[in-house]
C-alpha cells in the first residue's frame, strides 16, 4: 500500500491464471485494502491458452482506463473550483 500511496495509483489490475484457485485468495483483501486507498480494481482470468477472449480483456482494460480518466478529470475539476 505504501507504493500505492507514494506512486498515486489510481488503478490495479489483478491478472491470474483461470481455474488457479490459489492466485485468488488474496484479492479480496488486497482489493479492500486498495479500496480504502481509494484506488481502483479490475479482475481478469486468463487461461494461457485462451485468444478468443483477448478482444473481450481488451474492451475491459480499455473501459477501466477511461473510467480512471474521467474520474481524474472529475477530481482535477473538484481541486480547481476550491
Amino acid at each position: 500500500m505504501k507504493t500505492a500511496r507514494e506512486n498515486t495509483v489510481q488503478g490495479f489490475i489483478f491478472v491470474g491464471e483461470k481455474f488457479c484457485e490459489y492466485e485468488y485468495f488474496e484479492i479480496p483483501i488486497i482489493a479492500q485494502m486498495l479500496a480504502a486507498e481509494g484506488v481502483r480494481t479490475l479482475e481478469l482470468e486468463i487461461g494461457i491458452d485462451d485468444t478468443l477472449n483477448l478482444d473481450a480483456h481488451r474492451t475491459r482494460i480499455e473501459a477501466f482506463a477511461e473510467m480512471l480518466r474521467q474520474e481524474t478529470g472529475r477530481s482535477r475539476r473538484d481541486k480547481d473550483a476550491v
